[in-house]
Formats: structure tokens, sequence, C-alpha cells
């Protein structure tokens, strides 16, 4: 029907700002130091790159974000999770890279203060409850 379309361009159109929004938001990537993170994504693809130590993980989750919504993934709850088997870390999230409550604290750490300097691996999975 026309409304489900019209519902269906609204939702593309929000996604793109949010996108748009938060690429505004992603620091520079240092050209020397800073921390490598590698990331590996739900469809099980590897995804790079380096972040100044000292800005905030939710420059990590704004990354994750855009490059969740690139691949088109999607989860049954429109959450995720981003975790670290060491140091022990989980971000939980929407897609719009607001954080989950339980994860706020996590989130306004920078790299060096949660242990993830000078590179960290972390895997991005669907939150199911």
């Amino acid at each position: 029907s026309e409304d489900e379309q019209l519902a269906y361009a609204l939702s593309l159109s929000a996604g793109a700002a949010n996108q748009a929004r938060l690429e505004t938001r992603l620091p520079p990537e240092p050209e020397s130091g800073g921390t490598r993170i590698a990331v590996r994504m739900p469809d099980g693809s590897r995804k790079q790159r380096k972040f100044p130590s000292d800005v905030p993980l939710q420059s990590l989750v704004d990354y994750v974000c855009i490059e969740l919504a690139a691949s088109g993934a999607t989860s049954k709850t429109n959450k995720w999770k981003l975790v670290s088997q060491y140091p022990p870390i989980s971000l939980a999230f929407s897609p719009d890279a607001t954080a989950e409550v339980s994860s706020v604290a996590d989130v306004a750490k920078n790299f060096e203060t949660a242990g993830l300097a000078p590179a960290a691996q972390l895997n991005v999975a669907a939150l199911l409850l």
C-alpha cells in the first residue's frame, strides 16, 4: 500500500540521517600511535580501524553502527553487543549508537582506561534479550 511504501521510505531516510550523524562524530584515524581495533562482524567479516587512545569508547560504538548499517545487518531485538574476551568488555547498544543503561559508564571510558590500547579484537553479536 501507499502508506507502507511511505513508512519504508521514511525508515530508509532516518537510517541514512543517523549514519551521516555518526560519521560526523567519528574522530580521524591517527597517522601514528593510537589504538588499532579489529572487529568481527555478525556476518564473519573483519573490520579494522585506528582510534586516538584518549577518545571515549562511544567512538567505537559509532563506528560499529556505521558498519552494521552499511552491511545491512539486522537484529530481532534491534540491539547489539560488542564483546572483548580480554580485557573483559561488553557494550550493549542500539543501531543509533545509544548505549543500553548497563553500558553507559563503559562507553564513557577511553581506549586507554578500558585496557584496549594499543590493540584489541572485539566481536559484534545481536543482543538476544
